[in-house]
């Protein structure tokens, strides 16, 4: 019984996880704060780390 009551705490826990990143994804889009990929990983985290530190503008 106590394994099941874990089990369901863990997953619980795991989805309010999956939920909050969703929500995040989308804050971070409706304020701007999203790029075209070039397709090159390496380049996008310059851009990336250009747009933070500029602030998404």
């Amino acid at each position: 019984m106590t394994e099941t009551i874990l089990s369901k705490e863990i997953t619980h826990t795991q989805v309010a996880e999956v939920q909050e990143a969703i929500l995040q994804g989308y804050k971070d889009w409706a304020n701007g704060a999203y790029y075209q990929s070039t397709g090159d990983f390496f380049k996008d985290r310059e851009i990336v780390a250009r747009k933070e530190a500029e602030g998404w503008k």
